[in-house]
């Protein structure tokens, strides 16, 4: 049989630009954070890394508004929290660098959606949904030493189940459609 080979703890955290889709308003892109706790290493003798992860990342969106000359600007923000897990694989890229190495990740979850829509600084209606999340990033990792990597990646985010009214929007005069997501770029 092959060697056990060494199990690793990874912890990450990043930030990076969010940009939602599907959200009446059209909100503009919004940084956003994420920390991701992760367990796992190679099988066998093999060079690819797998990981269990488990990740919390957060984004908060606004869009102001002119809704009714007689009523005055209002403001709908947003703020999306995903909780999610699944797994990671890291596969070298180049068999002479392997410390540079593809990331991969799936995971699913849920989504906590909080929207608000103010009016003068005043909030006049809150509404708050929670729905299913899946999840995929694809990205580059560098392993700079045995306690540091450095990595960039690309994560879509879907989330299923939104076939809610979204109230707050109704009220800003938005018309809603079901389906919502967004789109992060993170380094971490």
């Amino acid at each position: 049989p092959a060697p056990a080979r060494a199990q690793y703890v990874s912890i990450d955290l990043g930030a990076g630009l969010h940009v939602p889709f599907g959200f009446p308003e059209n909100p503009d892109p919004a940084p956003g954070f994420h920390a991701t706790l992760g367990f796992g290493g190679r099988p066998g003798r093999s060079n690819l890394a797998l990981y269990f992860v488990a990740s919390v990342a957060r984004a908060d969106y606004a869009t102001d508004r002119e809704l009714f000359e007689s009523r005055g600007p209002f403001r709908l923000s947003r703020a999306v929290t995903d909780v999610t897990a699944g797994l990671r694989a890291l596969i070298p890229l180049v068999r002479f660098v392997p410390r540079l190495r593809l990331l991969l990740e799936v995971r699913g979850g849920v989504s906590f959606l909080d929207s608000s829509l103010r009016q003068l600084d005043v909030v006049t209606l809150h509404d708050s949904e929670r729905d299913l999340a899946l999840a995929a990033s694809i990205g580059i990792q560098y392993r700079a030493s045995r306690w540091l990597s450095i990595s960039l990646k690309h994560e879509f985010t879907a989330y299923l189940n939104r076939n809610r009214i979204d109230f707050p929007a109704e009220v800003a005069g938005y018309t809603t459609t079901p389906s919502r997501g967004q789109n992060a770029t993170m380094a971490s």
